[in-house]
């Protein structure tokens, strides 16, 4: 398994993300960085088709490629999901922690030719 690096997404509970490797999957797997910089994956009993718990626990995981090109691929599907365009290398410095966002303003209705439309759309 490759050294991959822990992406710290909540820094209060130290939770994050990583890529691994297993078996020719390329993955990303959940977990927290302890004090020591060790990553704890975070593990879980799948359910089977009688929706019990399963016997036996795996890693909290996606499946994102069986090759590095395919997992490229894949994360840059998502990446243009997210409305980066190609070029974009994903890696940004860590901005600082603001306030929450201003509430948007209440959404303008407009009028009709006989006032208000105030039926229902189906």
């Amino acid at each position: 398994m490759s050294d991959f690096t822990f992406i710290e997404t909540d820094p209060k509970h130290h939770q994050g993300i990583k890529l691994d490797e297993y078996n020719g999957q390329i993955s990303i797997v959940t977990g927290n960085e302890g004090d020591n910089g060790k990553v704890w994956l975070k593990w879980a009993f799948p359910q089977t088709r009688n929706k019990e718990p399963g016997p036996k626990a795996i890693p909290v995981k996606v499946v994102i490629g069986n090759s590095y090109q395919e997992a490229i691929s894949n994360l840059k599907r998502l990446m243009a999901d997210l409305g980066a365009d190609s070029k974009d290398t994903g890696v940004y410095p860590k901005q600082p922690e603001q306030g929450a966002p201003e509430p948007s303003p209440p959404a303008q209705h407009e009028p009709q030719a006989g006032g208000f439309n105030d039926d229902i759309p189906f």
